[in-house]
């Protein structure tokens, strides 16, 4: 156990306040889950950030940190659709691909392979920060008593947009992550 490996199991632990505050009742909760979404993004920064500085990469830990950043978006997106703010069937197609995309990570762990996340990975979790954000904002504004009900029908719009174009975002970064990995497999029995 290191710093970096702490920091993204503590990513967990906000994923599940994350969603206890989105469900809470009251006006302070939305800005408690905005709080906790931005520390658990902060932790993915840092942990990162603090294990390559240290030295300190383990396969455990390349493993953790993308369950860990999933647990945190899934638990929003997964939260938001019971919430009927985006359609379930994004989440649940974007979430099918992270599983896939997860066991061949796990495959690759068990043959020695470098499990680390592609840029286009990175992007993907980045575009799905943003989403986050976005629709954390639209849920604290939309109760606060300046908000006009005529503008609920252009956010949930310009929601939906934004989560189809990371859905594509998701598919597209799916897909080249593993046959990445099918390449450098295929590469290597030559």
């Amino acid at each position: 156990m290191n710093l970096a490996n702490f920091l993204t199991l503590c990513r967990f632990g906000l994923s599940g306040l994350l969603v206890y505050f989105l469900f809470a009742d009251g006006p302070s909760s939305k800005y408690l889950a905005l709080a906790v979404f931005v520390l658990g993004c902060a932790t993915d920064y840092l942990d990162g950030k603090i294990a390559r500085r240290l030295k300190e990469i383990t396969p455990l830990g390349q493993l953790l940190d993308p369950i860990a950043d999933k647990a945190l978006n899934y638990g929003a997106l997964l939260s938001f659709a019971f919430l009927s703010i985006i359609p379930g069937w994004i989440v649940g197609v974007m979430l099918t691909r992270e599983i896939f995309v997860t066991l061949v990570r796990v495959a690759g762990l068990r043959t020695g392979a470098a499990v680390s996340a592609e840029s286009l990975g990175k992007i993907k979790t980045i575009s799905q920060d943003v989403v986050i954000v976005a629709v954390l904002l639209f849920l604290i504004f939309s109760e606060t008593g300046w908000w006009n009900e005529a503008w609920t029908g252009p956010a949930r719009a310009v929601i939906l947009a934004a989560m189809l174009g990371v859905l594509i975002l998701t598919l597209a970064s799916g897909l080249s992550y593993v046959l990445g990995r099918f390449r450098r497999a295929h590469a290597g029995t030559r």
